[in-house]
């Protein structure tokens, strides 16, 4: 998996009150009773995607929901509907994953979590209420790097703490003093002056928030502590620049090693003995600023890259046209419905290979279709391409009739009235059965009708001024062409699922209940695609909210045979970093999110809350 969301904090969301954590692998499956919350799960990550997309967290729809997601605004989604409440959002990122300068900063931590909450705030100017991020923080290894949050009547987040002696901004202090000024080293009364400045700056840090997360810092100074907000003057950082200038020439020259390289310089900064009171706390404060800055941004970066390879699939799978290729449909239900699905099969070749093995696979959905494209032909091409070809066939098949009597010799013209006379007895009573058969035998001798009804397709489609292609199943037994709407409903609803776990590369799979009309066997089969798709080459992420023990039973099956090194040939093995098994608990007027950990053997470490899957027992032995 090459995301860099390791788990989901999750808090005042629908089912959830206090804050659950909630971890996510390139496996995740998802369960619990009706109506605990599992979809909410799911539900807040296209709240994420939809808000980085268009800003909006007062949602109702989102953008690839469709409408088998009804948010219902925040008066709906926030816990207990108390629009008093914030909803606490988080996610966990692992700093393996963040590559070039952004990588090397954050080389030393372990983990990196970003926190946001989303409340109603009114607007400073119109004074009407609106939906927003309330707060923003960042903590790097359970310490806090920073927070900031909204004030009364602001459109701003203002930050509140600066922690300059975590080890990644003290890194940052070091490589400053050392790297821009020609200080041998901070002394404690340089740290001490230098801890006083950025004590002082960081309350006047500011940051717009675009859309879901802050992107630019500002530093604004009061001129009136009276009216702050209407009151200020806005210095950012380019002016904080102009402002450093002054300190000398040498410190213009300078040339940027990357994002978060720190600069260099042709000539230190000199601080001399009388200077270190002033100018070395401003310049340390100042490159701190611009490098947290730098971290925000290539944080935000992160997450708003892995949220946009959001795919979604909804609980109930749509039907496409019977003619699906006249069928252009594109939107949110189209694709949370599944109609992207067939329209990938329309136009790659590979993966409609891939779902026609699936589908024929004795060992797995064994039907005798076939996914095949078929040309459609307007009614208006054929009137006027069809004849040609018709007078052109009929003129090559007389051309070959006549070659063909002149090999009679000196029989041709008793053999001509012979067949004349059998022709013209067609219509009696008592026509000979022998004179079709006849017919159709020197026909199929001068003619190659199987190969002439190829090439005036292909001529007829080449042609054709809006060449149509359609998707139909096959019947192989029959040759019979039949549509989707004609077969059994498994087959539409599990399309849609296998085309995601084959077309798709490095995205992030979100699917409700995948093992929809599907029989047991399927189900398990199915976990092998989803294995394939995620351990494979293709590096997806799947989370799949779900009812299946079928699923289930067969990943950990593959995990026992990893273990064990009895995997079937072409299977990725499955360990328990890879696997992720979650249970949602209604409790009392709130639900809670449970790990259900695998271990090497594929062996649950503890038992199912309240007896979860042990229905079948009680129903044999009752």
């Amino acid at each position: 998996m090459t995301t860099a969301i390791r788990a989901l904090h999750l808090g005042n969301f629908k089912a959830f009150a206090n804050t659950q954590r909630i971890p996510l692998r390139p496996l995740t499956l998802i369960y619990g009773p009706n109506s605990s919350g599992k979809s909410s799960i799911i539900h807040s990550l296209l709240l994420a995607r939809h808000a980085l997309e268009t800003g909006e967290l007062d949602a109702y729809s989102t953008n690839i929901g469709g409408d088998a997601i009804d948010l219902g605004g925040f008066g709906q989604y926030v816990y207990k509907r108390d629009r008093a409440n914030r909803v606490e959002w988080a996610v966990e990122l692992d700093p393996r994953q963040f590559k070039g300068s952004l990588g090397e900063l954050l080389r030393p931590v372990q983990s990196l979590m970003v926190s946001i909450t989303i409340g109603r705030w009114q607007d400073g100017e119109q004074d009407d209420e609106q939906v927003g991020v309330e707060s923003f923080s960042i903590e790097a290894d359970q310490d806090e790097v920073i927070y900031m949050s909204r004030r009364r009547k602001s459109n701003l987040l203002w930050c509140n703490r600066l922690n300059y002696d975590h080890p990644l901004l003290n890194q940052i202090i070091e490589a400053v003093a050392e790297t821009q000024t020609t200080t041998q080293g901070l002394t404690p009364a340089d740290r001490d002056i230098i801890n006083r400045t950025i004590d002082d700056v960081a309350l006047h840090i500011t940051s717009q928030v675009s859309n879901w997360l802050p992107q630019n810092l500002q530093v604004v100074l009061e001129e009136d502590a009276t009216d702050l907000e209407n009151r200020t003057k806005q210095v950012s950082i380019a002016k904080f620049v102009e402002d450093l200038n002054a300190l000398g020439p040498d410190f213009t020259r300078m040339a940027s090693l990357g994002n978060f390289g720190l600069l260099a310089v042709e000539r230190m900064l000199p601080i001399g003995s009388g200077e270190r009171q002033t100018e070395l706390p401003n310049i340390v404060t100042f490159w701190l600023i611009r490098r947290l800055q730098d971290l925000i941004q290539g944080i935000s970066k992160v997450i708003d890259t892995d949220f946009m390879r959001f795919r979604y699939l909804g609980p109930f799978r749509s039907y496409p046209p019977r003619h699906f290729g006249a069928a252009r449909q594109q939107d949110s239900n189209w694709d949370a419905g599944g109609g992207a699905a067939w329209q990938t099969l329309l136009t790659n070749a590979r993966v409609r290979e891939k779902v026609n093995y699936w589908l024929a696979d004795p060992a797995r959905m064994k039907t005798p279709y076939e996914l095949v494209l078929r040309d459609l032909i307007p009614g208006s091409d054929l009137r006027v391409e069809l004849l040609p070809l018709i007078n052109q066939g009929f003129q090559k098949l007389a051309v070959q009739l006549i070659a063909h009597v002149a090999s009679f010799g000196g029989e041709v013209q008793a053999e001509l009235e012979r067949l004349m006379g059998d022709i013209e007895s067609l219509s009696a009573p008592n026509r000979p059965a022998h004179t079709l058969p006849e017919i159709e035998e020197l026909v199929s001798i001068l003619a190659d009708t199987e190969g002439v009804s190829e090439e005036w397709v292909k001529k007829l489609a080449a042609s054709s001024s809006e060449r149509t292609v359609d998707l139909v199943l096959v019947d192989q037994r029959s040759q019979t062409p039949v549509s989707h709407r004609d077969v059994g409903i498994g087959v539409s609803q599990v399309l849609p699922i296998l085309v995601s776990c084959y077309a798709l590369e490095n995205s992030n799979v979100a699917i409700e209940q995948p093992e929809i009309h599907l029989h047991p066997r399927l189900q398990a089969e199915l976990a092998d695609v989803f294995i394939e798709s995620t351990l494979g080459d293709q590096k997806n992420m799947f989370i799949l909210e779900t009812h299946s023990e079928h699923l289930l039973l067969r990943i950990m099956r593959r995990m026992r045979e990893t273990y064990s090194g009895d995997l079937p040939k072409g299977c990725p093995p499955v360990r328990p970093e890879d696997i992720a098994v979650l249970y949602v608990d209604p409790v009392g007027s709130e639900s809670i999110v449970q790990e259900m950990p695998l271990n090497k053997r594929g062996e649950l470490v503890k038992a199912w809350p309240g007896g979860f899957f042990e229905e079948g027992l009680e129903e044999v032995f009752a």
